[in-house]
């Protein structure tokens, strides 16, 4: 069993709840309750997500140990991505006893104490249920998790992840047969082999097209849903059913990091951590059996919204706020420790820029200047004027490195362990013809179940993208494929991934660094291309200690969360460059070239650990530009 608080908020945190609720009514004379908010709750359980200490004492559902054994009513903690939104429920919030005539609440409850229908009145409340996953991509130091591989050595028993540990096999089917078939490099021939085997092997359910089992529903042979297999695990890590109330917070408190806690406006891929109710009462199971009431009619979305507790957990939310990618690691002890010593010396963030640049080095075959480049790139982050989806993208930045024939799959792999033990969210995509042609890479609506269906385009903000093209051929695409490379053409030029809701597309706003790995230069329309000079007997070192990698990491995040600004003196240099550019070539020299150069400055400026942009780091972006140009051959 999983050890429970002696905390009573931790133990039973409805008691807690009935308690302000029942005192709020005597308080005022017992009257019809107007609102769904019971003052008091909130404000009761923030110190369970705010305060450290206390958060420690709160079992964490992302421990599958604890979604299992957890008993009923606990109060637990949960954080994951939102892959879908579903419709509102409306339940019976407060009730009046038909024994004692006081108002109760089934506030963060599946089940109310007594009988609903004996009760004298009822006021029905409305909750927001959002189905969330585990992060996909999170670094596997992140989690905690440590391993000691070489860089470019060959796995022993199985493909490195990017964090640098042994890669599961459950990534690899965790967004359906498009994304095995990507990563597939083997003969067609071979692989039709195969996977005819594998059509074999599997029950008539799970042998369905990747429209078949969407939404994590499995079809019987008759057609019929099994209610039984309802929910696919394998399309994320600790599942969870994640119920809001009312708004979800407010504005009484603002972390370290400055995010403040509340969940208003949440969308998806959103990464959210919240506190509240655990919700496995056995009566669920119940619904999923077929025994939800005599003449209560069980439809396909029922099912699918209400999978069985077990497989998916359910949380009513009493607290919560959005989750940061940098903002959270800022938090964390050995790395907070050296942000302090990176704000207060100048010369310790030029000593970590130089450890930072040759590490990245050995992932690029020595080559300064692919290293310099992909390091501005570790930094690139977007926003949208206005705050409006529709609006401009600005400081988005996307990168080919372009390593010529001789780049190989395992030199995509170095690139990725580096980068991977670096960031805190990164995900590769192996880009070839059978890929895209095999399935949608964007998430999509199954209305059956009234579901969406997570793509692995369907990411949380700031998590790199790597598209490995160095295994794509010559070959035609099919509609599928087409669509798929659009799909990626959108998420690299206007940074947003459209949902399809099979009767229109919306587009949903992201900020994912996108690099394409490729032999030459890709179709794709990124914003730097550089071509990679290996040296010659460049050879693969052991990655650094945890203590040296936590350094690098702290850099990146301290320049990462710098302020900037272009002071005016220097805005003048720029206006006069780039109008000397503009009447040198004026076919190129436009506002994507100077919206491209603003942006790398920013970059360059942030790296060396600067607030405003200086002519000196100006000049140095002009060399690196050069240098990088004159690679191509203009």
């Amino acid at each position: 069993m999983v050890a429970v608080s002696s905390d009573p908020r931790v133990a039973q945190p409805s008691a807690f709840v009935r308690a302000e609720f029942e005192r709020q009514q005597r308080e005022q004379g017992n009257p019809r309750p107007s609102s769904s908010v019971i003052p008091g709750v909130w404000e009761g359980f923030l110190p369970y997500l705010s305060d450290p200490s206390l958060r420690a004492l709160v079992p964490s559902l992302n421990d599958p140990d604890v979604a299992l054994l957890a008993p009923n009513g606990t109060l637990v903690r949960y954080t994951g991505m939102v892959r879908d939104m579903l419709n509102p429920e409306y339940f019976a919030g407060a009730y009046q006893s038909a024994q004692t005539g006081e108002w109760r609440t089934t506030k963060y409850e599946d089940f109310a104490d007594e009988d609903l229908g004996a009760a004298r009145d009822t006021v029905v409340w409305e909750r927001k249920p959002l189905f969330c996953v585990s992060v996909a991509g999170e670094s596997d130091w992140v989690r905690g998790r440590q391993t000691r591989p070489r860089l470019g050595d060959p796995a022993s028993d199985a493909p490195a992840a990017p964090g640098g540990e042994p890669s599961r096999k459950r990534p690899a089917d965790e967004e359906g047969p498009q994304a095995a078939a990507m990563m597939d490099c083997d003969d067609p021939q071979t692989v039709k082999r195969r996977t005819e085997a594998e059509g074999q092997s599997k029950p008539p359910c799970c042998s369905g097209s990747a429209t078949n089992s969407a939404a994590g529903c499995c079809l019987s042979p008759g057609g019929d849903l099994d209610a039984g297999a309802l929910v696919n695990q394998s399309q994320g890590d600790s599942p969870c059913l994640v119920k809001l109330y009312d708004a979800v917070g407010g504005s009484a408190g603002q972390s370290q990091s400055q995010e403040r806690f509340g969940l208003e406006g949440i969308k998806l891929n959103d990464v959210i951590e919240v506190v509240g109710v655990l919700g496995s009462d056995p009566r669920l199971a119940l619904f999923q059996s077929g025994q939800a009431g005599e003449g209560e009619e069980v439809t396909a979305e029922d099912l699918a919204n209400n999978p069985p507790a077990s497989q998916v957990p359910r949380l009513h939310v009493i607290c919560g706020r959005r989750v940061g990618c940098y903002g959270e690691l800022a938090e964390r002890a050995s790395i907070a420790a050296n942000l302090e010593a990176l704000r207060a010396s100048r010369e310790r963030v030029e000593a970590s820029r130089a450890k930072t640049l040759d590490y990245l080095s050995r992932s690029v075959g020595g080559d300064r200047l692919a290293a310099e480049y992909l390091l501005l790139h570790l930094l690139a982050h977007c926003r949208r004027d206005g705050g409006s989806p529709s609006a401009a993208v600005v400081g988005k930045h996307s990168l080919n490195l372009v390593g010529g024939r001789d780049f190989s799959a395992l030199d995509c792999e170095a690139i990725l362990r580096v980068v991977g033990s670096l960031v805190p969210r990164i995900r590769s995509l192996p880009v070839s013809l059978r890929g895209l042609n095999a399935g949608p890479l964007w998430p999509r609506k199954d209305y059956r179940v009234s579901r969406l269906v997570g793509g692995p385009l369907l990411l949380a903000d700031q998590t790199h993208l790597f598209l490995d093209e160095t295994q794509l051929g010559e070959g035609q695409l099919g509609q599928c494929g087409v669509q798929n490379f659009q799909a990626l053409k959108g998420l690299v030029e206007n940074q947003q991934v459209e949902v399809d809701f099979q009767f229109y597309r919306l587009p949903v706003p992201c900020d994912v660094p996108v690099t394409v790995l490729s032999r030459t230069k890709s179709l794709l329309p990124c914003d730097t291309c550089v071509h990679v000079a290996r040296m010659q007997g460049q050879q693969h070192t052991e990655l650094p200690s945890e203590t040296e990698l936590d350094e690098l990491r702290s850099y990146i995040v301290h320049c990462w969360m710098l302020d900037y600004s272009i002071p005016d003196t220097v805005s003048e240099v720029l206006q006069q460059d780039f109008v000397l550019q503009r009447q040198k070539d004026p076919s190129t020299v436009g506002a994507e070239h100077l919206h491209r150069t603003l942006t790398l400055a920013r970059l360059l400026s942030a790296s060396r650990g600067e607030t405003s942009l200086s002519v000196e780091t100006y000049r140095a972006l002009g060399e690196l530009e050069e240098k990088r140009r004159a690679r191509a051959g203009g």
